[in-house]
């Protein structure tokens, strides 16, 4: 399993914004870090999910959006908050795009790369199938044969 991580700046605690908003407000943050990240939002919370959000915090949750807004942790926007800074500092939708991208051209180009390239030890027939062994002794014998005829040898 793939694991979904957002970076968190060890120092946090001591931004001003962070101290400002106070322990809830600060965990509800944190919260919709790993919300943002999870759905690929780039940082947008829509309003309905404030309160799912901040269940179990023993605050209002609009009332801690709006000290992170005041704080300037988070930008009020049409539907719901954008996280300030969130491409600064988390890994966009664009940026994960182009890694899934990225890995599946390497792993089409892999696939190809494996299919082109046949073990020695299997040649196909004219026909285009696999040879077993009995018929790759037959073709090994058949080209000696043809090899020393070319250069004038004969084999007993």
């Amino acid at each position: 399993m793939s694991r979904i991580w957002v970076k968190l700046d060890a120092t946090y605690t001591e931004d001003d914004s962070i101290v400002a908003v106070g322990p809830l407000a600060e965990l509800l943050y944190i919260r919709a870090l790993t919300y943002c990240r999870r759905r690929v939002s780039d940082g947008f919370v829509p309003h309905a999910v404030v309160p799912v959000i901040a269940a179990q915090i023993p605050a209002d949750a609009y009332e801690m959006a709006d000290l992170l807004v005041a704080a300037e942790l988070w930008l009020e926007t049409d539907g719901g908050f954008l996280v300030r800074s969130w491409c600064e500092w988390q890994v966009t939708s664009e940026s994960l795009k182009a890694e899934s991208e990225r890995k599946k051209l390497a792993r089409e180009q892999k696939r190809t790369e494996k299919n082109r390239r046949q073990p020695t030890d299997v040649r196909p027939l004219s026909d285009g199938r696999p040879a077993d062994a009995e018929e790759r002794a037959d073709l090994d014998i058949a080209k000696r044969e043809i090899n020393a005829a070319r250069s004038g040898l004969r084999l007993a």
